[in-house]
């Protein structure tokens, strides 16, 4: 029998759970065999439980495969599949931007939304895209890799705010685009790994630099998400600190996707790459001054369905397994340890620090 993870509005009858289906208090609402009918599904959908564990000889209806750590991940077909198209697609985006740098010609979006759906077509979910990348955060990030991980996030962040499909299409393109300003940016300034003063003044100006070489290539929309991802609410982004709604639209969902693309993401300038959910504990600590709420809301409700059933190492050394999200506090969620519930919500004193 296989495992695998389905959403609870996509629970049918019949369906055999895997695992305990455990609500956010510890209890146990539908135990391990059972078969679903229309009661233990309702049961499901009242506690707010967004996705069970189910056993499956076939397809079915299936969402998507469930696996407990990213080294299962890593050997699925699923995951090799992802990881080729990604590295095909990643080739053919750095030919686009070094051409859009070098030349006067006209950017074809048809072909990079192309390039992004390839990637995104073999994940049925937001869920696999943030699973899939999170496998390859080992591997170094150039401009490059950041930029189509960065448009993936948008795309699957798009989707959670039910974008509609012209503005899901655009936001990937602009996303792509996003840090092309950092191609004129040296080498040796854009990896160093203690920047001075002047390296940080120089590096801010990949904002400009970005929307220097596409305002007359692009729609204004696009070339502003070039101009203006680093921009927070309260003001303290740049290259304008600009405040509110004067950010785009588009720039303030690609600043999410960014900065979390960015602070789990491994440099040439051997910062250590961030646990994930410390950059959600990020997000939740200062998120709701510097981000758009509609847009943050959607990310960490999505995000935190992402790990549920993952193993992780908690900061007093043991390792659990997420059985349950917190949607009100998505870096606290509810941990199994050995034959204890761990509610992280109500356990102040620990914290998940690694997935594994």
């Amino acid at each position: 029998m296989k495992k695998s993870r389905v959403r609870s509005d996509k629970l049918t009858i019949g369906m055999i759970t895997a695992t305990d289906v455990i609500s956010i208090t510890g209890t146990t609402i539908v135990p391990k065999g059972t078969a679903l009918d229309d009661y233990s599904i309702g049961k499901i959908s009242r506690a707010g439980v967004t996705a069970v564990i189910i056993e499956t000889e076939d397809d079915g209806e299936i969402i998507k495969r469930q696996f407990t750590s990213l080294a299962e991940v890593k050997k699925s077909t699923e995951f090799k599949k992802f990881k080729e198209n990604f590295e095909v697609s990643k080739t053919e985006v750095k030919k686009t931007l070094d051409k859009v740098v070098r030349t006067d010609k006209e950017i074809d979006f048809d072909k990079i939304i192309a390039e992004v759906d390839v990637v995104m077509s073999n994940a049925c979910t937001g869920m696999e895209i943030f699973e899939m990348l999170n496998c390859m955060k080992d591997e170094m990030d150039d401009v490059y890799k950041h930029s189509l991980n960065v448009s993936l996030m948008s795309a699957v962040i798009a989707k959670w705010a039910r974008m509609p499909k012209s503005e899901i299409e655009e936001v990937m393109a602009a996303a792509i685009l996003h840090d092309i300003g950092k191609l004129k940016i040296p080498y040796e300034v854009l990896n160093t790994s203690k920047p001075s003063s002047e390296d940080k003044k120089f590096l801010r100006k990949h904002a400009i630099y970005g929307y220097n070489i596409l305002k007359d290539k692009v729609g204004e929309s696009i070339a502003q998400v070039a101009l203006s991802h680093h921009e927070r609410y309260d003001g303290t982004g740049y290259p304008m600190a600009q405040r509110g709604l004067e950010i785009p639209k588009l720039a303030r969902l690609v600043a999410i996707a960014d900065i979390f693309d960015e602070l789990t993401g491994k440099r040439e300038n051997n910062r250590i790459k961030a646990c994930p959910f410390d950059v959600i504990r990020l997000f939740e600590r200062d998120g709701f001054q510097k981000f758009d709420t509609e847009y943050l809301l959607a990310f960490l409700s999505g995000i935190s369905d992402t790990y549920v059933g993952y193993n992780v190492r908690l900061s007093n050394g043991k390792v659990g397994t997420i059985v349950f999200a917190n949607k009100t506090r998505p870096s606290r969620p509810m941990v199994k340890v050995e034959n204890r519930y761990i509610d992280l919500g109500k356990e102040s004193e620990l914290q998940i620090v690694q997935l594994l």
